[in-house]
């Protein structure tokens, strides 16, 4: 799982559109994990503040003047495009204010551009799940920092070499007010490619994996007699 947290985290602005963020999976393999933002707002802010019950998720926040072309669109994927299975991550904070006749100050909407996820809302009172497609409904307006009621969970069972999301104003939405959603507990398979080695090199290989093994029974005992 991607750890916003983590020192390894790099968030890079390429320009003012365009924002990266950079992390490291965990495992056997250190394969990085890019998600690239861009928006046709040049305003896109990033930071890793709570939200939606969560400590420090990445959020995305569109501040105003924004209007109805205002569209955040992100994308992540693993060094190389080597494909991701069993994914799945959660958007957080999605709300919208009290209905006033046929206007909101404002409604989000989030569309998840992968076919066949899955998208649950954890309260549906909060946010009305069609397909793909997650919208607030404006249940009690502003959802506080700590609460889940804006969250939905994501699940992807087909293998991709990306994810991503759209992320603009809902129905009704008048622009009025600074917008923010975020992404959290992203969690996947890397699919790599096996590959058989050469008759050549089995030996140089086996002779490798023997010497990590001495070294790890030798940390091992170093680690007993130290403790």
């Amino acid at each position: 799982m991607i750890d916003w947290e983590d020192p390894s985290v790099i968030v890079t602005t390429i320009n003012s559109r365009h924002v990266r963020v950079t992390g490291f999976t965990t495992g056997d393999h250190q394969l990085r994990f890019t998600v690239d933002i861009t928006t046709v707002n040049a305003l896109l802010n990033v930071s890793f503040n709570p939200t939606g019950g969560d400590n420090a998720p990445l959020n995305m926040n569109m501040p105003t003047p924004r209007n109805a072309l205002t569209l955040l669109t992100l994308t992540a994927s693993l060094e190389g495009g080597v494909p991701m299975e069993n994914i799945a991550y959660a958007i957080l904070d999605i709300d919208g204010s009290p209905s006033r006749g046929n206007f909101r100050d404002w409604r989000d909407r989030v569309t998840i551009t992968n076919a066949g996820a899955t998208v649950t809302a954890v309260n549906p009172n909060y946010v009305q799940v069609t397909g793909l497609v997650a919208t607030a409904t404006g249940q009690n307006g502003n959802i506080g920092v700590n609460s889940t009621n804006g969250n939905v969970n994501v699940s992807i069972p087909n293998p991709t070499a990306t994810i991503g999301f759209l992320y603009g104003p809902g129905p009704g939405d008048r622009y009025n007010s600074n917008q923010l959603i975020a992404i959290s507990n992203i969690r996947f398979t890397a699919n790599m490619p096996v590959n058989t080695p050469e008759p050549a090199t089995w030996l140089p290989v086996g002779v490798a994996l023997a010497g990590l093994g001495w070294l790890a029974r030798r940390r091992a005992g170093a680690s007993g007699r130290a403790s």
